[in-house]
């Protein structure tokens, strides 16, 4: 009488070594969501980007806009944007981001929140 296991899942018999048909039709379906996440993030990548910043007398914001064929070619404008920043304030691009890294993790003040909110 040849030895079997159960399989944890479904119960049924398996020979030493052999997976069972529920855990390969799972990872079928991981498979084709992986690849279809794939295609929509090379799809998303490849659409056009238009990205517009402004800045008005006085106001911390500031004006440009950045129109690209796609994310990787405004990606290579958001880098145009840094290095000339960095110049003008006379710091080293990785300074800058650097910062932009703290900004960007940092919550917003609780007051500044609520007064949006109004």
């Amino acid at each position: 009488m040849a030895k079997y296991r159960e399989c944890e899942k479904c119960g049924a018999a398996l020979d030493h070594g052999e997976v069972c048909d529920c855990e390969s039709k799972g990872q079928e379906e991981k498979d084709v969501l992986y690849e279809a996440n794939r295609a929509a993030i090379r799809e998303a990548l490849a659409a056009e980007v238009l990205i517009t910043l402004e800045k008005k007398a006085g106001s911390e914001t500031f004006r440009r806009k950045i129109e690209a064929s796609s994310a990787s070619a405004a990606l290579n404008g958001l880098a145009v944007l840094l290095r000339e920043y960095a110049a003008l304030v006379g710091l080293n691009p990785v300074e800058i981001l650097a910062l932009l890294a703290t900004v960007l993790t940092v919550p917003a003040p609780a007051g500044k929140e609520r007064a949006k909110e109004e």
